[in-house]
């Protein structure tokens, strides 16, 4: 790792302790949220024998588009 990734790497991390904690759970509620609609989304899709990410049916399988 050079020099400079780790200066920008500790600038970062001083940045992140000044938050104030409001904002840390703000952040963390928002990303929660984001996480959970995402599992949810996967979930009903996949319940529906569709593939999340290329939509097409489960059942299916292409060498070219796995």
């Amino acid at each position: 790792m050079s020099q400079e990734s780790k200066t920008a790497g500790a600038q970062y991390a001083s940045y992140l302790r000044l938050l104030p904690q409001s904002v840390v759970e703000a952040n963390n509620r928002r990303a929660q949220a984001h996480a959970q609609n995402a599992a949810d989304a996967f979930a009903k899709l996949f319940a529906e024998g569709t593939c999340p990410v290329c939509k097409n049916a489960i059942t299916s399988y292409t060498k070219d588009a796995p």
